[in-house]
């Protein structure tokens, strides 16, 4: 959270923002599986779906800050839907004429999420928008503080390196 603090010294955010953004009694992001029994036999070969509750825990009002600046800069975007309503409706306008829809599911797809690339792609995207949070090494700081972070299962603490959790 030095980092928040510099960001601070230098007038990147807000000393408001500053401790709006540094959560004091913060606990540890605690994790949770839930099986996935709409799958095809399900019972014999059970997988389940990581969960990581980080409601309250120490990096959750930073990654509410963060998403609050990608959100900004998608919000006109015409490729941006903003629910599965809005896709009913604007799907409803196109003609299926000669059109095929198709839907995939791909398994796995939050655990197997590059971070690396997908941190690079963030900082490219805010860096074209200016909305970049102090200077590069900075933002990434705060985005690996936020994606790369620890949780507790079963007493045990587990460091996320790579995907994200839901």
């Amino acid at each position: 959270m030095n980092n928040l603090i510099r960001l601070s010294e230098t007038g990147k955010i807000s000393g408001f923002e500053c401790k709006r953004l540094i959560s004091n009694g913060a606990k540890m992001p605690d994790a949770r599986f839930l099986p996935k029994i709409h799958k095809d036999k399900a019972f014999y070969n059970l997988k389940v779906r990581p969960i990581v509750n980080c409601f309250g825990a120490y990096h959750y009002n930073l990654s509410k800050f963060i998403a609050d600046r990608l959100v900004s800069i998608f919000q006109n975007s015409e490729f941006r839907i903003k629910d599965s309503f809005s896709l009913s409706t604007e799907l409803r306008k196109v003609s299926s004429l000669g059109k095929t829809l198709f839907s995939l599911d791909i398994e796995n797809l939050y655990p197997s999420v590059p971070l690396n690339e997908s941190i690079d792609m963030a900082m490219e995207l805010m860096e074209r928008h200016n909305s970049l949070i102090g200077n590069k090494t900075q933002t990434r700081i705060l985005f690996e503080t936020c994606l790369k972070s620890e949780f507790e299962f079963e007493g045990q603490i587990y460091k996320q390196s790579n995907g994200i959790s839901i």
